[in-house]
């Protein structure tokens, strides 16, 4: 039995202290990606939020019917197709 704990500590002094700055360093990654990835789910549900809220309003306070909801400068006349290069008239 006391081989075996001798090598157990033998093998715990030469090999653990080279892996544990690797151990730490890949724990300490995954954590940061995690904080990252959730970081980002927070800024997509708040934009979500806003959309939603936008579309609320523009749903619940414009009247679809009426010209009033044409963007300024903007007709809701369609002008006839014109030929590039003369005034809409062929003279042959």
């Amino acid at each position: 039995m006391g081989i075996m704990v001798e090598k157990i500590r033998e093998f715990w002094h030469d090999q653990i202290p080279m892996w544990v700055p690797i151990i730490l360093t890949i724990v300490g990654t995954a954590f940061w990606l995690g904080q990252q990835q959730q970081s980002i789910i927070d800024r997509l549900t708040n934009v979500e939020k806003q959309v939603q809220h936008m579309q609320d309003y523009l749903y619940q306070h414009h009247d679809k019917t009426s010209s009033d909801s044409l963007i300024p400068g903007v007709s809701s006349f369609q002008a006839p197709p014109q030929v590039a290069g003369g005034d809409g008239n062929a003279h042959y």
